[in-house]
């Protein structure tokens, strides 16, 4: 800002002084010398104190899904509700598909080794487990699966798209229907199967 302008400013300030608006100089020093600055509070900012929002239209109430509709209690029950089912669909779509490791917490390590023995496991990375000098063994190598049972990702992803597009369905008809019909949705939604 040049020397016109601030005394400019300087002179509105002093103008429109009521006590409220100062400016403020502070000065620092050390050893390599001393700097002074003078703060002076921008006007344009304090012409109007009040923000300023966009006017928002109201929608109806139970036109969507939030805490101001109606039955929220209820329809956010519903939700989690259709939500678990989704979690225990798609991992019954994972054991479907055999995506699935073989449950191993259970184990002793002569569980493992027997595994090993019998061929119930696959290298995570096959390709790396033939080479020379990539043995690391930390557990993380092989999954203890039945390797006469490969997965099917193809089909997983297939069943687990039409498991969404259900979902939302049944997230539509919670938000906009009335509770006790929304009960029922959910309720065929959790029987139903995907595969």
């Amino acid at each position: 800002m040049n020397k016109q302008k601030k005394e400019q400013l300087r002179r509105k300030m002093h103008k429109h002084n009521d006590g409220c608006i100062t400016t403020k100089t502070i000065t620092t020093s050390n050893e390599l010398g001393s700097l002074r600055t003078t703060f002076i509070p921008n006007l344009i900012n304090l012409v109007n104190l009040t923000p300023q929002f966009p006017e928002v239209t109201k929608q109806e109430k139970n036109m969507y899904f939030s805490k101001d509709t109606q039955d929220y209690q209820a329809r956010n029950r519903l939700y989690y509700r259709a939500q678990d089912a989704t979690q225990e669909h798609e991992n019954h779509l994972r054991d479907v598909y055999h995506l699935n490791d073989t449950d191993i917490t259970t184990w002793s390590q002569e569980d493992a080794i027997q595994a090993l023995k019998d061929g119930k496991f696959v290298f995570r990375r096959p390709e790396d487990a033939k080479k020379p000098g990539n043995f690391h063994y930390y557990g993380l190598d092989v999954r203890y699966r039945d390797p006469s049972k490969p997965a099917d990702e193809v089909g997983f992803n297939t069943a687990r798209n039409t498991l969404r597009e259900s979902f939302e369905m049944v997230v539509d008809h919670i938000a906009v229907a009335d509770p006790k019909d929304a009960l029922k949705k959910v309720d065929s939604f959790r029987e139903h199967k995907f595969h």
